[in-house]
């Protein structure tokens, strides 16, 4: 009849409409879940080992070295839909799905490499460290020769000692044997300079020094996929105690975090609650963080973790020095 629709037509209609409406609720749900919409997410934390394989075995009955832990978090890109939980129904909690990545430091894009925190954290290092006497020449045959010194070779300490080639001929005119810390092509190698005739002795053994600031590289730092700006305290506190003599973490497990600044500052970052509790969980006796947000940590510290806040590597050297660290960076 002319005016009078089809039901069952009108029904298909219906069910269709519906039917794309559900489809573009479910497409628009799905790109929300993987849609970014700016910022990231801490969701926990990591403390991770740091180890040096150009550090020095010790010998045999020594007390085994502490070390020093990157204290990370796992950072998720922040999606629509974590925002929009987050914003209302959530009350401020974040879901916690999608690719995580570890993360030194919130701030720093992943796209950077951990390396331009390792370089400066190096040449904090070199700064705290000191002058070295950095060998020129060797000549054939002679007792520098003979101990192993080869041209570029950093000598870090001379028996613990800060270096100085007055003490090396010293040693050599009296006799005595000379322990070198060598910093050579990111390797720290300990040679034993001894005196052997003809007399009177050579000056240097045999070879000559120049006093500078180390100019080699920085040795290679396996951190896998950690990234981010937070690991440059941690990194140059590691560096220091791989080429000073002693054990500057005085046989604990040293955890930090905190950003370089210039002249070795130590600056803010993020995610404190995570590293500590990481931290913590690894069995670090220290967290070391910068001062300024030293209350962000502290309450999620258990008592066995001693929060300690610096505003610099030096201080932080210096805290280490005094509290059980034994190290010839802590000389006067």
């Amino acid at each position: 009849m002319e005016g009078v629709g089809d039901p069952g037509a009108n029904e298909t209609r219906r069910t269709d409409v519906r039917g794309v409406l559900a489809g573009v609720l479910i497409a628009l749900l799905v790109a929300s879940l993987a849609m970014p919409v700016g910022g990231d997410i801490v969701t926990g934390g990591v403390a991770r080992r740091l180890t040096l394989p150009a550090e020095p075995e010790t010998s045999p009955g020594s007390p085994q070295p502490g070390a020093f832990l990157i204290a990370a978090v796992e950072v998720r890109p922040q999606t629509l839909a974590q925002w929009v939980w987050a914003h209302t129904l959530g009350s401020g909690r974040l879901l916690s799905f999608g690719p995580a990545r570890l993360e030194a430091a919130t701030s720093t894009p992943f796209k950077k490499s951990v390396d331009p925190t390792a370089i400066n954290a190096w040449a904090t290092a070199v700064r705290e460290v000191g002058p070295v006497l950095e060998v020129t020449a060797v000549q054939p045959r002679s007792v520098a020769d003979r101990a192993g010194l080869e041209v570029g070779d950093a000598v870090v300490t001379i028996n613990g000692l800060r270096p100085d080639v007055h003490t090396l001929d010293g040693n050599l005119a009296t006799g005595a044997t000379s322990r070198l810390r060598v910093y050579r092509a990111g390797h720290v190698v300990d040679l034993d300079l001894k005196p052997a005739a003809p007399w009177p002795q050579a000056p240097g053994g045999g070879a000559a020094f120049v006093r500078r600031a180390i100019t080699a590289p920085a040795p290679q730092l396996s951190v896998g996929k950690v990234t981010g700006g937070s690991a440059g305290l941690v990194f140059a506190l590691a560096y220091i105690d791989m080429l000073t003599v002693g054990d500057l973490t005085g046989h604990r497990l040293i955890a930090a975090t905190g950003a370089l600044g210039p002249g070795g500052s130590v600056d803010p970052v993020l995610g404190y609650d995570a590293k500590v509790t990481a931290a913590a969980r690894a069995g670090a006796n220290v967290f070391m963080m910068p001062r300024p947000d030293i209350a962000a940590a502290q309450p999620y510290a258990p008592p066995s973790v001693r929060v300690v806040g610096v505003s610099s590597v030096e201080e932080a050297v210096q805290w280490l020095c005094r509290n059980g660290g034994v190290s010839s960076v802590c000389q006067p």
